[in-house]
């Protein structure tokens, strides 16, 4: 996507931001764009089909709804809604790490002044914290403790954390 285009997107996105409620066919757009931006990203960095995913979720008439680029070590959601403080960036483990590490924060204004995918992508880079996630257990080798009154989940002798 040339630099032009990419700035092109980021303006429907800045405007919808200006907006408490949008028609559905400017939502549309709006999903849209922020895909389009965010596999921008993504093509910035070099990754290929597979080593990443692009979603946008378009929720209910009451939200503009939100995308994410997640990567094999990134993960960014963009969500134009005013309940948020920017775009949310964060490192993961892959494509199945829901958890991931730490949030990082970009505002509003330093994302939809990005110049080129690759210089955005260069700034999100420096604010996604640069700690490791966390390992995680998945919730199925996880056993509920029976005592009245207590939902504490305890490991499985199996699968020690």
């Amino acid at each position: 996507m040339k630099d032009a285009e990419f700035q092109k997107r980021l303006g429907i996105i800045g405007r919808a931001m200006n907006h408490l409620e949008i028609p559905l066919s400017e939502k549309k757009a709006l999903g849209q764009a922020v895909k389009s931006v965010l596999r921008s990203l993504a093509k910035s960095e070099g990754w290929k089909t597979g080593e990443y995913e692009v979603r946008y979720n378009p929720g209910g008439p009451s939200v503009k709804g939100d995308g994410v680029l997640h990567g094999q070590d990134l993960y960014v959601s963009v969500s134009p809604d005013s309940a948020f403080p920017g775009v949310l960036v964060r490192n993961c483990g892959g494509l199945k790490d829901y958890q991931g590490g730490p949030n990082g924060w970009m505002s509003w204004e330093t994302f939809l002044s990005a110049e080129s995918p690759s210089a955005l992508m260069s700034t999100i880079r420096k604010i996604a914290p640069q700690t490791k996630p966390a390992k995680t257990t998945s919730l199925s080798s996880l056993s509920m403790d029976k005592s009245p009154g207590y939902f504490t989940p305890t490991p499985t002798s199996r699968h020690q954390l």
